[in-house]
């Protein structure tokens, strides 16, 4: 178990974020998902040593790493840290940077950890030889040849080519598994912290320094989001204005909606939270609303359809031309602020 508590941390008199509270379970994978300034990679360097916090507690398998009264050097503290820009050393080969983390050169070790992130072929090439992917499987190597018992990751992807980053990600779970290890990695991307992450820790700003607002597993976070912002930063949304008339009723520009949770005693006028896959276009030459635009995705189409002031986008399997009309359907009751 590893433990973050009541963790703050400033610049100056700018605060970065406060009274931070986190857990990590052994063998677990938690994200850090927020925009950028609020605080994720700054707490993601307290954790290494890196940056001093203002107060609060880290404990790394139950052994405190700083407190008010213990500040454990990076060094000392059993992580493994990976830099988004790789921090590569050019001069050496992928052999002898992977073996840099080790106290004393152990060349059975650092052939395990070729073949485990898979790039045994390329022991001997430097770093300008390979592909961002591979530079980043050999930060990876490098980080995992002390045995650390926490793994950190900084944007993991952001250097990654879009169709390598399922992969990647796939490759450093089976690797935090392998390893009996728990990892935390820092994301803007929604996409990256779902398909990585065991739990998903959503930071934002509030009054002017970051702070985690919600943690949950990804299909929680998505369904379950606890506020606007929240949901905005998990996926794609669209809200609409609504009136309560009734139990579970909403009067909206769609119609009436039905809304989770929600009684004629709670406050009347709400916004609806609308997903894209909630929503279904309905051809019809009677219908209401038209079809401004229809997008490949490359799996299906996305419908672009305006309804007053707002805009609504729909999946769809197939192709539907500009101009058809019809009505848009909501599939299932939806959340309301």
């Amino acid at each position: 178990m590893h433990n973050i508590t009541q963790l703050s941390h400033s610049f100056g008199a700018t605060a970065t974020f406060q009274n931070v509270d986190l857990s990590i379970e052994q063998g677990e994978i938690v994200s850090l998902l927020g925009q950028s300034g609020c605080g994720k990679s700054t707490l993601l360097r307290c954790i290494a040593g890196l940056e001093t916090p203002k107060n609060g507690e880290i404990t790394i398998q139950n052994n405190v790493v700083f407190s008010s009264k213990i500040n454990v050097q990076p060094g000392k503290r059993n992580l493994g840290l990976v830099f988004q820009d790789y921090a590569l050393f050019p001069a050496l080969t992928v052999r002898r940077n992977v073996g840099f983390g080790l106290k004393r050169i152990d060349e059975k070790r650092i052939d395990e950890l070729l073949d485990l992130v898979g790039i045994t072929e390329c022991a001997d090439r430097f770093p300008h030889q390979l592909s961002g992917g591979q530079q980043q499987r050999v930060s990876l190597a490098r980080s995992l040849a002390p045995k650390p018992q926490l793994l950190l990751l900084d944007e993991p992807f952001s250097n990654i080519d879009a169709h390598r980053k399922l992969e990647l990600g796939q490759e450093i779970r089976r690797i935090v598994e392998h390893q009996k290890i728990s990892a935390v990695f820092v994301t803007h991307d929604q996409v990256d912290a779902f398909s990585l992450a065991d739990r998903v820790a959503v930071m934002t700003q509030h009054n002017g320094s970051g702070t985690i607002v919600q943690i949950e597993s990804p299909h929680v976070l998505y369904n379950n989001p606890i506020s606007p912002e929240v949901a905005r930063l998990t996926g794609a949304c669209t809200f609409i204005d609504g009136t309560l008339t009734e139990d579970s009723i909403v009067e909206t520009c769609l119609g009436k909606i039905a809304i989770q949770g929600a009684s004629v005693s709670d406050k009347r006028n709400v916004k609806v939270l609308i997903r894209p896959e909630n929503l279904c276009f309905n051809a019809n030459v009677s219908g209401n609303v038209v079809i401004g635009m229809s997008c490949c995705t490359g799996p299906g189409f996305q419908l672009i359809v305006d309804v007053g002031p707002t805009r609504f986008r729909i999946p769809h399997p197939t192709y539907i031309p500009k101009g058809t009309r019809g009505t848009i359907e909501v599939l299932a009751p939806c959340l309301s602020y």
